[in-house]
Protein backbone atom coordinates (compact mmCIF):
# COMPACT_ATOMS: atom_id res chain seq x y z
CA UNK A 1 0.00 0.00 0.00
CA UNK A 2 0.93 3.68 -0.01
CA UNK A 3 2.04 3.56 3.64
CA UNK A 4 4.30 0.55 3.04
CA UNK A 5 5.88 2.27 0.05
CA UNK A 6 6.57 5.39 2.11
CA UNK A 7 4.31 7.62 -0.03
CA UNK A 8 2.94 10.73 1.68
CA UNK A 9 -0.50 11.06 0.15
CA UNK A 10 -0.99 14.46 1.75
CA UNK A 11 2.13 15.90 0.14
CA UNK A 12 1.16 14.40 -3.20
CA UNK A 13 -2.22 16.09 -3.06
CA UNK A 14 -0.57 19.39 -2.28
CA UNK A 15 1.90 19.30 -5.14
CA UNK A 16 0.04 17.48 -7.94
CA UNK A 17 -3.29 17.94 -9.72
CA UNK A 18 -5.01 15.70 -7.17
CA UNK A 19 -7.96 16.32 -4.87
CA UNK A 20 -8.55 14.42 -1.66
CA UNK A 21 -11.88 12.56 -1.65
CA UNK A 22 -13.67 10.45 0.94
CA UNK A 23 -16.50 7.95 1.11
CA UNK A 24 -19.15 10.62 0.51
CA UNK A 25 -17.58 11.57 -2.84
CA UNK A 26 -17.51 7.94 -3.91
CA UNK A 27 -21.11 7.51 -2.77
CA UNK A 28 -22.25 10.48 -4.85
CA UNK A 29 -20.48 9.10 -7.94
CA UNK A 30 -22.16 5.70 -7.74
CA UNK A 31 -25.52 7.34 -6.98
CA UNK A 32 -25.28 9.65 -10.02
CA UNK A 33 -24.55 6.52 -12.06
CA UNK A 34 -27.61 4.76 -10.64
CA UNK A 35 -25.55 1.99 -9.02
CA UNK A 36 -26.77 0.10 -5.95
CA UNK A 37 -24.96 0.02 -2.61
CA UNK A 38 -25.29 -3.32 -0.87
CA UNK A 39 -26.88 -2.89 2.54
CA UNK A 40 -28.75 0.22 1.39
CA UNK A 41 -30.34 -0.35 -2.01
CA UNK A 42 -30.13 -4.13 -2.12
CA UNK A 43 -29.84 -6.84 0.54
CA UNK A 44 -31.18 -10.31 1.33
CA UNK A 45 -34.75 -8.97 1.47
CA UNK A 46 -34.79 -7.54 -2.07
CA UNK A 47 -35.16 -9.50 -5.30
CA UNK A 48 -33.49 -8.96 -8.66
CA UNK A 49 -36.87 -8.04 -10.16
CA UNK A 50 -37.77 -5.51 -7.46
CA UNK A 51 -34.35 -3.89 -7.74
CA UNK A 52 -34.60 -3.54 -11.53
CA UNK A 53 -31.49 -5.65 -12.02
CA UNK A 54 -32.92 -8.28 -14.37
CA UNK A 55 -30.29 -7.28 -16.94
CA UNK A 56 -27.64 -8.88 -14.70
CA UNK A 57 -29.10 -12.35 -15.34
CA UNK A 58 -28.23 -13.56 -18.87
CA UNK A 59 -31.08 -15.10 -20.87
CA UNK A 60 -29.23 -18.40 -21.06
CA UNK A 61 -29.12 -18.59 -17.27
CA UNK A 62 -32.80 -17.67 -17.03
CA UNK A 63 -33.62 -20.56 -19.36
CA UNK A 64 -31.49 -23.06 -17.46
CA UNK A 65 -32.59 -21.67 -14.06
CA UNK A 66 -29.46 -23.18 -12.52
CA UNK A 67 -28.53 -20.41 -10.09
CA UNK A 68 -29.31 -19.74 -6.44
CA UNK A 69 -32.75 -18.19 -6.11
CA UNK A 70 -33.79 -19.19 -9.65
CA UNK A 71 -37.29 -20.43 -8.69
CA UNK A 72 -38.02 -17.13 -6.95
CA UNK A 73 -36.69 -15.13 -9.90
CA UNK A 74 -38.67 -17.11 -12.49
CA UNK A 75 -41.85 -16.80 -10.44
CA UNK A 76 -41.56 -13.00 -10.16
CA UNK A 77 -40.29 -12.34 -13.67
CA UNK A 78 -42.11 -14.89 -15.83
CA UNK A 79 -44.88 -16.70 -13.97
CA UNK A 80 -46.50 -14.03 -11.82
CA UNK A 81 -45.10 -10.49 -12.25
CA UNK A 82 -47.85 -9.20 -9.96
CA UNK A 83 -46.13 -11.03 -7.09
CA UNK A 84 -43.89 -8.00 -6.65
CA UNK A 85 -45.48 -4.87 -5.23
CA UNK A 86 -42.54 -2.47 -5.23
CA UNK A 87 -39.76 -1.23 -7.51
CA UNK A 88 -36.46 0.54 -7.06
CA UNK A 89 -36.60 4.01 -8.62
CA UNK A 90 -34.52 7.16 -8.80
CA UNK A 91 -35.79 10.57 -7.76
CA UNK A 92 -34.70 14.20 -7.99
CA UNK A 93 -35.41 16.72 -5.23
CA UNK A 94 -37.37 19.88 -5.91
CA UNK A 95 -35.48 22.02 -3.38
CA UNK A 96 -32.33 21.84 -1.27
CA UNK A 97 -33.69 19.28 1.22
CA UNK A 98 -31.88 15.93 0.97
CA UNK A 99 -33.98 12.81 1.53
CA UNK A 100 -31.56 10.24 2.90
CA UNK A 101 -31.65 6.57 3.86
CA UNK A 102 -34.94 5.50 5.52
CA UNK A 103 -36.79 8.75 4.76
CA UNK A 104 -40.47 7.99 4.16
CA UNK A 105 -42.27 8.84 0.91
CA UNK A 106 -45.91 9.87 0.63
CA UNK A 107 -48.28 10.50 -2.27
CA UNK A 108 -49.27 13.97 -1.01
CA UNK A 109 -47.75 16.89 0.82
CA UNK A 110 -50.56 16.84 3.39
CA UNK A 111 -49.09 15.93 6.77
CA UNK A 112 -52.39 14.36 7.81
CA UNK A 113 -52.09 11.83 4.97
CA UNK A 114 -50.05 9.00 6.47
CA UNK A 115 -50.42 6.54 3.56
CA UNK A 116 -46.84 5.43 2.94
CA UNK A 117 -45.91 4.74 -0.71
CA UNK A 118 -42.17 4.22 -0.42
CA UNK A 119 -38.92 4.42 1.54
CA UNK A 120 -35.66 6.09 0.51
CA UNK A 121 -32.60 3.83 0.41
CA UNK A 122 -29.94 6.36 -0.68
CA UNK A 123 -29.82 10.12 -1.01
CA UNK A 124 -27.17 12.80 -1.56
CA UNK A 125 -26.58 16.16 -3.21
CA UNK A 126 -25.52 15.85 -6.86
CA UNK A 127 -22.74 18.31 -7.76
CA UNK A 128 -23.30 17.54 -11.44
CA UNK A 129 -27.03 18.27 -11.45
CA UNK A 130 -26.95 20.91 -8.73
CA UNK A 131 -29.84 19.31 -6.83
CA UNK A 132 -30.50 16.39 -4.46
CA UNK A 133 -30.93 12.90 -5.91
CA UNK A 134 -31.71 9.53 -4.43
CA UNK A 135 -33.07 6.02 -4.78
CA UNK A 136 -36.10 4.46 -3.15
CA UNK A 137 -38.41 1.48 -3.24
CA UNK A 138 -41.94 2.62 -4.05
CA UNK A 139 -45.29 1.04 -4.77
CA UNK A 140 -45.50 -0.07 -8.41
CA UNK A 141 -48.48 2.23 -8.94
CA UNK A 142 -46.29 5.34 -8.45
CA UNK A 143 -43.06 4.18 -10.07
CA UNK A 144 -43.36 5.97 -13.43
CA UNK A 145 -40.87 8.75 -14.27
CA UNK A 146 -42.38 12.18 -13.74
CA UNK A 147 -44.53 11.16 -10.76
CA UNK A 148 -44.33 13.60 -7.84
CA UNK A 149 -44.00 12.18 -4.34
CA UNK A 150 -43.23 13.81 -1.00
CA UNK A 151 -40.29 12.91 1.21
CA UNK A 152 -40.39 13.45 4.96
CA UNK A 153 -37.19 15.31 5.83
CA UNK A 154 -36.91 16.28 9.50
CA UNK A 155 -40.68 16.39 9.91
CA UNK A 156 -41.46 18.39 6.78
CA UNK A 157 -42.59 17.06 3.41
CA UNK A 158 -40.59 18.02 0.35
CA UNK A 159 -41.57 17.28 -3.25
CA UNK A 160 -39.41 14.85 -5.21
CA UNK A 161 -39.89 13.64 -8.79
CA UNK A 162 -39.37 10.07 -9.95
CA UNK A 163 -36.60 10.09 -12.56
CA UNK A 164 -34.89 7.63 -14.83
CA UNK A 165 -31.41 6.40 -13.97
CA UNK A 166 -28.56 6.92 -14.45
CA UNK A 167 -28.99 10.52 -13.40
CA UNK A 168 -25.77 11.42 -15.22
CA UNK A 169 -25.09 9.60 -18.53
CA UNK A 170 -21.85 7.66 -18.74
CA UNK A 171 -19.14 9.35 -20.80
CA UNK A 172 -16.79 6.38 -20.94
CA UNK A 173 -15.64 5.23 -24.36
CA UNK A 174 -14.35 1.91 -25.55
CA UNK A 175 -10.67 1.84 -26.36
CA UNK A 176 -10.09 2.21 -30.12
CA UNK A 177 -9.31 -1.05 -31.88
CA UNK A 178 -5.78 -1.35 -33.17
CA UNK A 179 -5.44 -1.71 -36.92
CA UNK A 180 -4.18 -5.18 -37.92
CA UNK A 181 -0.48 -5.27 -38.67
CA UNK A 182 0.36 -5.23 -42.38
CA UNK A 183 1.71 -8.50 -43.76
CA UNK A 184 5.43 -8.31 -44.52
CA UNK A 185 6.16 -7.82 -48.22
CA UNK A 186 8.47 -10.15 -50.09
CA UNK A 187 11.51 -8.35 -51.58
CA UNK A 188 11.38 -8.14 -55.37
CA UNK A 189 14.34 -9.24 -57.49
CA UNK A 190 15.74 -6.65 -59.95
CA UNK A 191 14.74 -8.80 -62.94
CA UNK A 192 11.11 -9.28 -61.88
CA UNK A 193 8.28 -7.62 -63.86
CA UNK A 194 7.29 -5.64 -60.76
CA UNK A 195 10.77 -4.19 -60.59
CA UNK A 196 10.52 -3.08 -64.22
CA UNK A 197 7.12 -1.55 -63.63
CA UNK A 198 8.62 0.44 -60.81
CA UNK A 199 11.01 2.12 -63.22
CA UNK A 200 13.98 -0.22 -63.32
CA UNK A 201 15.41 -0.29 -66.86
CA UNK A 202 14.75 -3.54 -68.68
CA UNK A 203 16.21 -4.99 -71.84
Amino acid sequence: GAAAAGVDVGDGAATAAVRMAGLAARDVLRLEAGLCLYGNDIDESTSVVEAGLVWTVPKTRRTRADFIGAPHFVHQHDVKPSATTRRRVGFVGGDSAIARHNAKLYATGDASDDALVGVVTSGAPSPTLGKPIGMAYVDKAVRKAGTTLYADVRGRRHAVTIAKMPFVPSRTRAAPKEAPAAAPTKPQSPSSPAAGAAGTPTA
